[in-house]
């Protein structure tokens, strides 16, 4: 015949191996919590750190624009301070290197560190960026240099125009790629916030069930206990009881004298 204390008593330790204050499940608790806490945070901070480097590259654009049109305005005979495209290009080129190769940048009102570009696609499109600005550099340049009226240097102005060009569309190329990396990137991260949640809050419920539980399994086991204690008393005041009625049998049994035992109405119901 089975034990069913011992199986009860297997029942409860399993039940008991998923409470919340079992200091195990409390550790794999916390740090389930706390990886989905650091993917949380480095999600923000990712995200801000993504929406930076976009805003610092497409800046490029504008900046390669700016540095078109006033070009374009010096040759028609317009005046633009040379500080103002010695600027352009030297915002350009310090932008170009801190997104390639990490450092302070300024962004509107503000000075931001950038981290070197990681991505193998990024930095390529970035040095394709920085071997059209060259080219586009020269042909600034030379077409500068021209001085036959604008009508007279067509071929300066087609080279710049065209290098200009290819600057803007690589530039939108190197944002391109950096914004689907950065989306492949919040994905992932995503993704994982979806799994780390949710297993979170099971953990956490599956705990509260358990310790529900535990205790409800401590009430019972209390409850038992005591009607086990009670049992026990009772039959060792049955076990002495009967052993009294057996000793006084036998002292009837064996005395000489007559022994008449009668009830409440004087009947007779026992003798020796």
């Amino acid at each position: 015949m089975p034990d069913y204390t011992l199986l009860d008593h297997a029942a409860r330790l399993r039940v008991a191996s998923l409470r919340i204050t079992d200091w195990r499940f409390l550790v794999l608790l916390a740090s389930v919590g706390a990886a989905t806490l650091a993917v949380g945070i480095h999600t923000a901070a990712q995200a801000e750190h993504d929406a930076l480097v976009i805003d610092v590259a497409g800046r490029q654009r504008m900046l390669t624009q700016r540095l078109t049109a006033e070009h374009q305005m010096i040759r028609l005979g317009q005046a633009v301070p040379d500080e103002t495209g010695r600027g352009v290009a030297r915002l350009f080129e310090e932008s170009l290197a801190a997104l390639m190769d990490g450092g302070a940048v300024s962004s509107g009102s503000r000075t931001v560190s950038l981290p070197r570009a990681a991505s193998r696609d990024f930095r390529l499109a970035l040095d394709e960026v920085g071997r059209s600005w060259a080219d586009l550099r020269g042909a600034s340049n030379a077409w500068m240099s021209d001085l036959r009226p604008a009508t007279e240097s067509l071929s300066a102005a087609a080279a710049f125009t065209a290098a200009s060009g290819r600057t803007l569309a690589l530039t939108d190329r190197a944002v391109q790629v950096y914004e689907r990396e950065a989306t492949a990137r919040a994905t992932r991260l995503r993704s994982m916030q979806m799994v780390l949640v949710p297993l979170w809050l099971a953990m956490l419920a599956t705990g509260l069930v358990g310790e529900r539980r535990a205790r409800e399994a401590d009430r019972t086991e209390l409850v038992n206990t005591e009607l086990q204690e009670r049992v026990a008393e009772r039959t060792e005041q049955l076990t002495a009881a009967n052993r009294r009625l057996q000793l006084f049998a036998a002292m009837v049994d064996s005395s000489d004298a007559a022994i008449v035992s009668v009830d409440s109405d004087r009947k007779i119901t026992s003798w020796n």
